[in-house]
């Protein structure tokens, strides 16, 4: 009979904090805003300390996680291109540290800036 093996999860943090590296360097990222900005109707960005209000992670029973990030985007960038870049980016590089444990990556443009 096999055993299932369950693979041990990063912290949210360190997920979260790698996230934050990988998806900054990316071009038309400006910055990250909270998660409910429209309902609170304001789209300010985040500071490094309140980070987790705009990557939020999810984990899985199974060993996996899932990761959505709300960006601030930069003026006069094809948008779509860059949230497809940023996206497929992030998802490589977590699944290339963390043995490809990342299910998916969701990317959401809450606001364009200058």
């Amino acid at each position: 009979m096999e055993k299932k093996v369950i693979k041990k999860l990063p912290s949210s943090k360190e997920i979260a904090d790698m996230v934050y590296e990988i998806a900054s360097a990316c071009y038309g990222i400006k910055g990250f805003t909270r998660f409910d900005s429209q309902i609170i109707g304001k789209y300010e960005p985040l500071s490094l300390k309140d980070i987790k209000k705009g990557i939020i992670v999810r984990k899985y029973a199974n060993g996996l996680f899932s990761v959505d990030l709300y960006v601030l985007l930069a003026d006069e960038v094809k948008l779509t291109e860059t949230l497809s870049e940023c996206q497929k980016v992030v998802r490589y590089k977590l699944n290339k540290q963390y043995n490809n444990q990342c299910r998916h990556v969701n990317v959401y443009a809450m606001s364009v800036v200058k």
